[in-house]
């Protein structure tokens, strides 16, 4: 499965930005921000990892239907008419890759206000921050479309958060006063994060987590069945029988895994860090608040990491 490297996402760079002026918490938080940004950037590298698979799976699952029976035929079309994952791709490539491309810039967009509180000279950064609304618009233009003519039924969602955040991007290109654009762009864009990343919670569940659930469930059940009605097992070498066995309880090992770690808890606790970021700054979270959350998030993030790495050993296995 490819892996795709994404940059450090808002959260991290936000906080970056309300420490700069805070030397002394921003030494004792140093610890804490690098361990985050590791880990953040592997979990966006699975979950994209995730959106990505999804139509291999639904090939590998089909492949893996017709190797057992043997009396199917492969066809590029059903008898009912529907299009088989032979050439047909289950979900929209265009769509899976507008919400890669959304993640991808929220992450720029957090590097921009990272950089308001640095030293990059105030004429690049406005050119930047420019740059950034043109690609966020691009993105809008593409879920636009996917609401109008590809029959993306969550696809409208995305349209009105990303105008607002458009606007506080623009909005902060022509502040003069670094702080005041890092202060505004952090309270104005509050509601425009949040909403995008619960749309990106709910797509998760809806297109990657059902998807990989039910293919997983599926080929464990079809693995069990053919072992289960092979004729005269005992006649079957030995070694024969195990790789079978062996392959079921791979399967069986990544059902487990799949019901037990969503992609989408990730992006749950990421808003539950962005919401108390936000929080202090307009002092009604404590650092140490924020903190906690830091600590359920890297949880969070180190047990979904682990599950990811597991099945994509358990499809190596599968697919050498």
């Amino acid at each position: 499965m490819p892996r795709l490297y994404l940059p450090r996402p808002l959260h991290l760079a936000l906080f970056c930005v309300l420490l700069a002026a805070l030397p002394a918490c921003q030494r004792a938080y140093k610890a804490p921000i690098d361990t985050l940004q590791k880990s953040t950037a592997d979990a966006t590298r699975a979950i994209t990892t995730y959106y990505t698979a999804l139509n291999q799976q639904e090939r590998d699952l089909y492949f893996l239907t017709l190797l057992l029976n043997p009396n199917e035929r492969v066809e590029e079309v059903t008898a009912q008419g529907k299009e088989t994952p032979l050439l047909a791709d289950s979900f929209d490539p265009v769509a899976i890759q507008a919400r890669i491309a959304l993640i991808t810039q929220l992450a720029t967009y957090a590097d921009r206000l990272s950089a308001l509180a640095g030293n990059e000279a105030p004429k690049e950064l406005r050119t930047s921050l420019m740059a950034l609304g043109s690609s966020l618009a691009n993105v809008q233009t593409t879920f636009a479309d996917l609401a109008r003519n590809r029959a993306d039924e969550q696809a409208t969602a995305y349209i009105s958060p990303l105008s607002t955040l458009i606007a506080v991007v623009g909005e902060a290109a022509l502040i003069k006063r670094r702080d005041k654009a890092i202060q505004k762009a952090i309270l104005d864009g509050e509601a425009p994060i949040n909403q995008i990343l619960d749309f990106l919670t709910k797509d998760l569940n809806k297109y990657v987590f059902l998807a990989q659930k039910t293919g997983d469930d599926q080929k464990l059940t079809q693995l069990m069945v053919a072992y289960n009605t092979l004729a005269n097992r005992k006649a079957i070498p030995r070694d024969e029988l195990k790789k079978r066995l062996d392959e079921i309880q791979r399967a069986a090992e990544q059902l487990r895994l799949t019901r037990t770690n969503r992609p989408s808890d990730v992006l749950r606790v990421l808003k539950k860090a962005h919401v108390a970021l936000v929080g202090v700054a307009k002092s009604t979270t404590t650092f140490q608040q924020f903190q906690t959350s830091v600590l359920a998030y890297e949880t969070q993030v180190d047990l979904f990491l682990k599950a990811a790495q597991r099945i994509n050993e358990l499809r190596k296995a599968d697919h050498p």
